[in-house]
């Protein structure tokens, strides 16, 4: 991508960078089509779309006299332009986004040119001859005062918004209004409001049938934790669940909260009995006898190497399915699969199936 921007840049004095950017883009999809689905893929290209579409139209804006303050608001704007047109995609692959995203680059950039520089002369003198110890001394230090400056910021969490979410559609819908924002700053006639606000409403509808989606939602779930058990249900965009050990879990409670809207996560104690309208599980994680004659499990959850006579179990309860989740040894779980197979019952094993989602 830099050596096509390069010789657009040489060829035609900066007039016709973009379209030799989009020319690489193309050439490397030709080389090598499974370069669209990577994700550093599509940051970079984004990224420097946003910088050569967008920054222009933030420059018409102001124009500063100073030199130093023209260089800074360059900087600014450069960042700005990039983080727009990264941000839907970001978010939708990591759930974050940085705030201090600004601060971080105007406090790097200035130094990372001279950088850059002094990485090229050095790596060109290892060619030829060994480095003096004054060289590889300073290198160190620059590289280091560099990681330190970076990672000092990226500590700083409070400035962090974490566990954000949005669909693919959505996703899709926002780059198409940056794109007819884009438009409309380079043309600024009435024409170009049409389209925003056409997507601007069909933006919003995605919104609110997201929206009545999520209320909707009531599903059960086990997920597969090895030496560990989750269980959790989900009722609209509140989550309640259990975890036997938090720390094992809190991974999957992350991730799970990543790819939806949850407004809360509530932590419950186990109960060996859930019962819904149309929904009945009995949980076994001890040697007691659990034979209710009224009662009438559809699913059964083994969890923490329960022991029990599991055929004389299923002489009294017929569920649905059985399930094992990930606390359980996997030799218990051969032996209550067998036993499951000689009374007709399905039987699921986390460890081999994954989570399993109930919907209530």
């Amino acid at each position: 991508m830099f050596s096509f921007m390069l010789i657009g840049h040489s060829l035609h004095y900066g007039k016709h960078t973009f379209h030799y950017t989009v020319l690489s883009f193309f050439v490397l999809l030709l080389c090598h089509p499974p370069f669209l689905k990577s994700i550093g893929f599509q940051l970079s290209y984004l990224a420097v779309f946003g910088i050569l579409v967008i920054h222009p139209l933030f420059q018409q804006y102001w124009n500063p006299k100073s030199p130093i303050v023209k260089k800074y608001w360059e900087w600014t704007t450069v960042c700005l332009s990039a983080q727009l047109a990264v941000s839907p995609i970001s978010i939708y692959y990591f759930h974050q986004f940085p705030s201090l995203f600004l601060v971080s680059n105007l406090l790097i950039v200035p130094f990372f040119g001279l950088f850059l520089i002094y990485c090229i002369l050095v790596f060109f003198m290892l060619l030829f001859f060994e480095l003096p110890e004054f060289v590889l001394i300073s290198f160190e230090k620059a590289v280091e005062f560099l990681n330190k400056g970076v990672g000092w910021i990226a500590q700083q969490e409070a400035f962090l918004f974490d566990e954000l979410y949005h669909s693919v559609q959505t996703t899709f819908l926002l780059y198409s209004l940056l794109v007819v924002l884009v438009l409309w700053g380079y043309r600024r006639s009435s024409r170009s409001i049409l389209p925003i606000g056409l997507v601007v409403c069909v933006l919003l509808l995605n919104f609110y049938f997201e929206q009545q989606k999520m209320k909707a939602e009531n599903s059960f779930w086990i997920f597969h934790r090895h030496s560990a058990s989750l269980i959790g249900h989900q009722k609209g965009s509140r989550f309640y669940y259990f975890s036997s050990d938090p720390k094992k879990t809190k991974g999957i409670l992350h991730d799970y909260s990543n790819s939806r809207v949850l407004s809360e996560k509530v932590p419950l104690s186990l109960a060996n009995f859930y019962i819904q309208e149309h929904f009945k599980m009995m949980i076994l994680d001890s040697d007691k006898a659990y034979v209710l004659a009224d009662f009438d499990p559809q699913y059964i959850l083994l969890r923490n190497n329960p022991k029990l006579n599991l055929e004389r179990l299923l002489m009294h309860y017929t569920p649905k399915i059985l399930i094992a989740d990930g606390s359980n040894d996997a030799w218990n779980s051969a032996l209550w699969e067998k036993s499951c197979n000689k009374f007709g019952i399905v039987f699921y094993n986390t460890r081999r199936k994954g989570a399993l989602k109930i919907n209530l």
